[in-house]
Parts: C-alpha cells; structure tokens; sequence
C-alpha cells in the first residue's frame, strides 16, 4: 500500500486560501491516485475545542492565552489521532486547511514585537505566556496563572511554539504558503466582508506575516497570491505533483 500524503496550506487572512482549497478539492476530487482516497480537514475542526475555538472568536471573547493554547493544542491532538494518522496509514492524499503554523503565527510574540506582560495576558488573540526558567535546559511548561508579571514571564515565540508542535505531531509533506502584502490582503478583506474578526487589522495582518515568515521551514512553497486563482492553483497542483514524484521516488 502506498503511503499517505500530507499537504498542508497556510495563509493570512485576505490571502486566497479558501478559494485555493476549494479549487484543490475539485481537481483533486478524481485526481488522487495513486492514494486511496482524498480527507480534506481543517483546523479548527468540529471537535469539542475547535467548537469552542469558533465560538469564542466569534464572540470574541476574552480568554487567558493559556485558555487559547489548550483548546488549539486540545483539538489539534484529536485531529492527529483520529483523522491524520489514520488516514496517512491508510495511504489517504490529505489536504488541510491550516495547521501548527497557524497556531504559531496567530498565537506567538515575535521578540521584536514591543508588547508586555499585561498586553499579552489580554491579547484576545491569545498569545501565549509561559514561565522563564534559566536553568532548564527543557521546554518552557506553560503558566496557568493569569497574573503576568514583567519578571517571571516572557512570550513565547512562533519558533517555540512549532518546536514545540513537532515533537507532537507529524510533520507536513507539502507546506503550502499564500504570499501575499498584508496591505493588498487587508483590501481584499475590505471588499468582500461586512463583518471583520477581531485580529483583520491592518496591524495584525503585518505581525502574523511577519511571524509566517520567521518560522515557515525551507521547503515551504510560497504561491504569488497576487495572481488569478487559476494561475494560483496551477502553481500548487505543480508543487503538490512535484513533492508526490520526489516521495514516490
């Protein structure tokens, strides 16, 4: 039996993505032997934590990043166990919509983002503080307590948090990237919604690209998403297909 494929795309907001995915399902669709199957997933899920996940941002509540790391990891575990592996040990041609690096970008505090301890404990967002040890040579554990201090905390990093996440989970075959200026994702943002998240700010845009950027590992293929989506899902079918003959090979 062949082995499974894991593809992955990411993205900001503004950037293309679901117009990308939906356009990959449908050439996919009975396209994807020699693999047993097409899973399409995404993050996050329909499981109890993604549910929750939805709903707070929604409602754009305000959790703790604590709160916001727990349920991301929560439900990223449940996707690992009950769809990825599965699938890929069936030999399925998985394409999902985001993954760790999502959580990274979203989620983490670039070391040149100037923000402290009490802006990041009420990041609606939910960047993530964690307690500094020096003298462990382990990962950081993750501080429960809410009451942020300027000495005992500091943010975690998009490279902590993808450190982290590979020792966890399986790594993507094919990390798919849409490369797009925060200024013409913004714009885009303005022309076809009524209603903004509460991370769709110009601002934001910028600080998620820049830790996109600081974390997507070499092999990621970065698609000009400033093309027509046919052209834009012409150069993903090409890198999907190029990544399927070097792993067959």
């Amino acid at each position: 039996m062949n082995s499974g494929l894991f593809c992955v795309v990411e993205g900001i907001d503004g950037s293309g993505k679901s117009t990308l995915l939906h356009g990959l399902r449908a050439h996919y669709q009975s396209r994807y032997a020699p693999y047993s199957e097409l899973v399409c997933l995404r993050e996050p899920t329909d499981a109890a934590p993604g549910r929750a996940i939805r709903a707070h941002l929604r409602n754009e509540d305000q959790l703790t990043p604590v709160q916001w790391l727990e349920l991301f990891f929560a439900d990223r575990e449940i996707n690992v166990r009950e769809h990825i592996l599965p699938a890929l040990s069936a030999g399925a041609f998985i394409i999902q919509d985001r993954y760790f690096y999502s959580t990274a970008a979203y989620q983490g505090i670039l070391p040149s983002d100037t923000i402290n301890a009490a802006e990041i404990s009420n990041d609606t967002r939910g960047s993530i503080a964690i307690e500094s040890n020096p003298d462990s040579t382990s990962h950081p554990s993750v501080e429960t307590s809410t009451e942020a201090t300027d000495n005992n905390y500091q943010a975690i990093t998009p490279a902590q948090i993808v450190a982290q996440s590979r020792e966890r989970f399986p790594e993507p075959d094919v990390l798919l990237f849409l490369d797009i200026a925060p200024e013409a994702a913004m714009q885009r943002i303005r022309n076809t919604r009524q209603n903004f998240e509460s991370f769709e700010t110009l601002e934001q845009l910028r600080r998620i690209d820049r830790a996109y950027r600081s974390i997507l590992p070499p092999a990621t293929v970065y698609l000009p998403a400033n093309q027509s989506p046919e052209q834009v899902l012409a150069t993903a079918v090409r890198a999907i297909e190029k990544s399927r003959r070097t792993l067959k090979s």
